[in-house]
């Protein structure tokens, strides 16, 4: 397989016997360089983005340095950093869970359940599913669903099928409240 580029082949891939193409070569050093001059390059919180959202005293460090070609503020003082959104989101966190003291010591005695939406309904129509996890084993399962109204059937199933394959009964079943349970 040829790859071509202005009537130039840029790079080959062969194709072995089982019919898979690996790019056979290596890279070129790029000896081109780009610059760019404008009002824009003041501004740190764009170096802050074309730097991949590498945080604002790094980028100070690097001017510092010189570690970097082209990287200039003039004689600006570096502005305090903006509020990145794409940071903000990266960086989230949730409040952490509470340490529980409580531990299984036996299959089935906490069986963690959720509820989900299936984002595009597959070709058998099943709209929604739903898992099944062993506190103990971390032994999961999981059920499609045509109808939320299936929902207590596909527990009583896996009731079922954890009963038969532990030879014990379900202590306890834990959910989220989101009324996956709740129906006439």
């Amino acid at each position: 397989m040829d790859f071509v580029k202005d009537s130039l082949t840029r790079f080959t891939a062969p194709i072995n016997k089982h019919n898979t193409a690996y790019l056979d070569g290596r890279t070129a050093e790029n000896t081109e360089t780009a610059w760019a001059a404008n009002a824009l390059s003041q501004n740190s919180m764009l170096w802050h983005c074309c730097l991949g959202h590498y945080h604002h005293t790094g980028v100070e460090e690097l001017m510092k340095q010189n570690l970097v070609t082209g990287l200039e503020l003039g004689s600006k003082k570096m502005e305090p950093p903006e509020i990145c959104e794409p940071c903000l989101a990266g960086t989230m966190n949730a409040k952490m869970f509470k340490y529980s003291k409580h531990h299984t010591s036996a299959p089935l005695e906490l069986v963690h359940t959720d509820f989900h939406y299936v984002t595009h309904v597959t070709f058998t129509r099943f709209k929604y599913w739903i898992t099944f996890i062993d506190d103990f084993s971390h032994f999961c399962i999981v059920i499609l669903l045509r109808r939320k109204s299936d929902t207590f059937e596909a527990f009583k199933h896996y009731k079922a099928y954890a009963k038969n394959h532990t030879d014990q009964k379900i202590k306890t079943l834990r959910d989220d409240k989101g009324g996956e349970y709740m129906s006439n």
